[in-house]
Parts: structure tokens; sequence; C-alpha cells
């Protein structure tokens, strides 16, 4: 049974949905196709995935290297129907606060006249107090908090307002690919390095 192959273009489309790409460093879209072993690290910037991609060109000779530019959205307070709902790619810090404030706020005022209506002052404050915490962390949460924990995030850098580059070397063992891996890694421990197949499904370097 023949595998499907896919290429960087896809993996790329996969990884950041609904985002602008554009091809650097390919001669043509055969040059996408993804190998068997093909080792992949998402950088934040252009200047980080110039230098991964001469990491790559020193570690090897004569094989593929490759690069997706994701583009971003503008980030913004209030949600942008085309930035990726489940992802944090484009999840600006001002939006969780904002919200998380708005949710502190109305909690405490929900809290403190709840409190002043069925008892004291002191309870009322009290009340207030626990409003405000609680609506803090739900706020949080409907702000786009909840995001660092899904699927997604596992394979989306944070950078909102930030170029994403996708950028391979096109190998065909798993040896080399993860000697390579732990090279690039090396180099910055910040990067996500991993090894995808033929059919765009990956997995994590051998340490």
């Amino acid at each position: 049974m023949s595998v499907m192959n896919t290429t960087l273009l896809d993996y790329a489309h996969a990884s950041f949905p609904g985002h602008e790409t554009e091809v650097w460093d390919a001669g043509s879209d055969a040059e996408l196709t993804l190998t068997s072993h093909t080792v992949v690290a998402h950088v934040v910037g252009e200047d980080a995935a110039a230098g991964v991609a001469a990491t790559m060109h020193q570690h090897l000779t004569g094989a593929r290297v490759a690069a997706v530019m994701v583009r971003p959205v503008e980030p913004t307070v209030v949600p942008d129907r085309h930035e990726d709902a489940d992802g944090v790619f484009d999840l600006p810090h001002r939006r969780v606060g904002v919200a998380a404030a708005l949710g502190a706020a109305l909690g405490a005022a929900v809290g403190f006249v709840v409190g002043s209506v069925v008892s004291t002052t002191t309870a009322a404050f009290v009340l207030a107090f626990f409003g405000a915490a609680v609506g803090l962390a739900l706020g949080a949460v409907s702000g786009g908090g909840a995001r660092h924990a899904s699927e997604r995030a596992v394979s989306q850098p944070h950078a909102p307002g930030r170029t994403v580059a996708v950028v391979a070397a096109f190998l065909h063992d798993e040896a080399a690919a993860s000697t390579l891996a732990r090279a690039i890694s090396d180099s910055d421990d910040e990067y996500d390095v991993r090894i995808v197949g033929a059919d765009g499904a990956w997995h994590a370097p051998n340490n």
C-alpha cells in the first residue's frame, strides 16, 4: 500500500491553520515534498530561521533544506476571525489580562452585593474577595488562557504578531535525522524540533 506524500506547505497549514504562508529557500514545489525522515524546526523570526537553515547546511552535504514562513494576524484584544482559535500563536497577553481583570471586577461586585444583602459589611468584603478570585480565573480562561492546554499549543510557539518559520531538512534515515535534530536543539533549546514522515506524522527525535 503506497503512502500519499505530503509537502512542507501541507504540514505548515496543518500546524498553523488559517494563516498566510510564504515558501522560502526552495526552488520549486517539488522540493517541498516530505521524505521519510524530514527534520522540522518551528522557529520564531526570520533571522532565527536563517540561523537554523545555516546549521542544517553546515551538518549536511547535498540534502535539501527549505522553509515556509507563517505570517501572523495582527494581535488584538478582541479575537480576530482569521486567527487559530485552538492555538496560542496569535494569542496576545493583553487579551488574557483584560479578560481576567474584567472577570475579577465583575466577581468582586457580585460578591459584595450578595454579601451586603444577606449578611454584614465584613462578609460582603470577604465574598467580594472570593468573587474576584473566581472571576479572575474564569476571565483568564474565557479570554484564551485555556488555549495553552490545547493539543495545538504543543506545536505552536506563543509569538503574537511575529512570523514563525517552519524550517526543514529532507533526510532518509532515523540516525541522520536524530543527529541533526540534536544539533539544532543544542543551538537553542526553545526550538520545537521534530522528525516528520512522508505522510506528515511526526515524532520527537531520539535522545
